[in-house]
């Protein structure tokens, strides 16, 4: 399998998806939220004025003239402002939600995919960016967003404080700057460390639930107690560095708090000053002070919320260093249902950064409804052939056809449906046997009894605890391998594909197991349909029209099945009138077993 190996993890060297682009489409989907949030932001910026407005009045109107009908009247209004503020937040959050919620819906069917090609590719966590999504979505609901949207509107508060005096301004700019130079120093000191951490974290859970993947190996030989000390190592140096990260946080978080609350406690001291000067009135001192605290509020949240704010910013470029290797290429024009004819031509694949080849220059024929048998010794390149000509893997080199067009031309959904793969490592869906049968669509009852027929599956279903509606669990953990094995390869049967490709189709079969697999072989040849087994035990190729041996990457044999067996076969010896047949170490006898 390709392999893409992980850079080392300097403390400052970039991320490999720190330069990611944004989809143009991505941003369209976010585009009608950001702009709905900014407006109601603002409105809600202006609003949160209406209680320092409201001191002011009553300090230096109702207090002064003693007017009680004054007083109620700035009171309801007051009343009434305030609740349509609280009535716009609540739309602002509702807003951010569901404009979080559609940003969720409309990324997770493309990064789905995208978590499938990269798999193909060797990434070592393709799912990764699906988990990010659903991080990304809690960031953005979150009081972290509503911050990032409420600190444009400081240069709207400390403006209204040099309206005040021109003091009392200048002195908000001056905290503001400072605060602002805080979360910098903030970003620069513990930034690299939490992202980083996060980073290795993550990987480390990656290796736990690799652990509990391989739970009976682990159990049965005894490997918890050292497993668990390696991971735990692991564990304690990825908390040392998000310590000292938190640790560094934590300072320049008491630092802004210290910064906002003497910011205010400067501006009250400097607007007594002003009043006792007869420059301001008491109204005024006090409603720049709660101007001047509203001001700063965005500036703390986004501070205390740093990690937070890594964390998201480190989903959402994975999300788009996914999205940009899925691509959004328009759909390819729809090209007429395959027959099943396949060309392969100096096929390359290669795997691991050092690019080492494992297929090396392949190349071979098959017309519609011919059949291909492929055995060779172990990693000699048998099941990478076959992926790599259903194309799940990128080439090297190209040129594997199917009726004469590139396989990379053909839309997979579009073609899928006449491919049947029964790949070496089984794995079920979660679902039922029908479902599963169905490869996940809807269900067409007749077709799928009649794949499991096919298959000679079907009795084996019918004597599960509610037959075809049994739900399998995910991987299949209730079935034993050898009935996943034989489920899955009626799923491969399912709609009489064009080309079938089985690879080890026997390996966990019994004996009545592979008298069945025999039988569908046979079958799915009078039907027209193209085959390629790979296998190592000669007993299930007997029906097959050619034989391929590979041989570390390259084609030892390649013919009609007959001449490929008559090499394997050195000619008998004569010996004192007996004869002898000289069996080879490395080919066994046609028709005999392999284990």
């Amino acid at each position: 399998m390709l392999t893409h190996e992980k850079p080392a993890s300097g403390a400052n060297e970039p991320l490999p998806y720190a330069n990611a682009p944004i989809p143009e489409w991505v941003k369209d989907s976010l585009r009608h939220a950001v702009l709905g949030v900014g407006l109601f932001s603002l409105i809600t910026g202006l609003l949160t004025l209406t209680v320092p407005l409201y001191m002011t009045e009553v300090f230096d109107r109702v207090l002064s003239s003693y007017s009680i009908e004054t007083l109620v009247m700035l009171t309801l209004i007051a009343l009434g402002l305030v609740l349509l503020l609280a009535l716009l937040d609540g739309v602002r959050l509702d807003i951010l939600q569901r404009g979080a919620m559609r940003l969720e819906q409309s990324l997770a069917g493309p990064l789905l995919k995208a978590a499938v090609a990269d798999h193909l590719q060797g990434h070592p966590d393709a799912s990764q960016p699906l988990r990010d999504l659903v991080g990304l979505r809690s960031v953005i609901a979150s009081p972290l967003a509503m911050a990032a949207f409420d600190a444009p509107l400081i240069v709207l508060f400390v403006a209204l404080l040099f309206v005040f005096h021109p003091l009392l301004g200048a002195t908000a700019l001056l905290g503001a700057l400072l605060m602002l130079g805080l979360s910098i120093l903030n970003q620069r000191a513990a930034g690299h460390l939490n992202e980083r951490g996060t980073e290795r974290m993550n990987a480390l859970l990656r290796e736990a639930e690799h652990i509990a993947r391989n739970a009976d190996a682990v159990h049965a030989m005894g490997l918890a107690p050292a497993l668990e000390g390696h991971w735990r190592e692991g564990q304690d140096r990825v908390l040392a560095g998000l310590m000292q990260g938190n640790g560094r946080g934590g300072i320049f978080l008491t630092a802004t708090r210290f910064t906002r609350l003497a910011l205010q406690i400067a501006l009250l001291g400097l607007g007594a000053l002003l009043v006792i000067n007869a420059e301001i009135t008491a109204g005024v001192m006090f409603a720049a002070s709660i101007i001047s605290a509203r001001a700063m509020q965005p500036i703390e949240t986004l501070v205390g919320s740093w990690r937070m704010f890594l964390a998201g910013r480190q989903s959402w470029n994975r999300i788009n260093a996914a999205l940009a290797r899925l691509g959004r290429d328009p759909a390819p024009m729809p090209l007429p249902t395959p027959s099943g004819a396949i060309d392969v031509e100096q096929l390359i694949v290669t795997a691991g950064r050092e690019r080492r080849q494992i297929l090396k220059g392949i190349t071979f024929s098959l017309k519609a409804g011919e059949s291909l048998g492929i055995t060779g010794p172990a990693a000699s390149g048998k099941s990478t052939l076959a992926r790599a000509v259903l194309g799940v893997l990128p080439l090297t080199s190209v040129k594997v056809r199917l009726d004469g067009a590139d396989v990379a031309q053909w839309p997979r959904e579009r073609l899928g449906p006449h491919i049947g793969y029964l790949p070496q490592g089984v794995e079920l869906f979660p679902g039922k046997v029908a479902d599963n049968i169905a490869r996940m669509g809807l269900a067409d009852p007749e077709a799928v009894i009649a794949a499991a027929k096919w298959a000679g599956v079907h009795e084996l279903i019918m004597r599960l605890p509610k037959g075809y509606d049994t739900h399998i669990m995910s991987g299949g953990l209730m079935l034993t391998p050898g009935q996943r094995q034989r489920i899955a390869l009626a799923r491969a049967l399912y709609g009489a594909p064009k080309i079938l490709v089985l690879d080890e189709p026997n390996a966990n079969l019994d004996a009545d197991g592979e008298t069945a697999l025999i039988e569908a072989m046979t079958q799915a040849q009078s039907r027209g349909i193209t085959l390629i087994v790979i296998a190592h035990r000669f007993g299930i190729l007997r029906q097959i029209d050619k034989l391929m041996i590979l041989r570390e990457g390259q084609i030892a044999a390649f013919d009609a099945r007959d001449a490929v067996l008559a090499r394997l076969t050195p000619r008998p010896q004569q010996e004192g009138g007996a004869t002898i047949v000289p069996l080879s170490a490395n080919h066994p006898r046609p028709g005999a077993t392999q284990a």
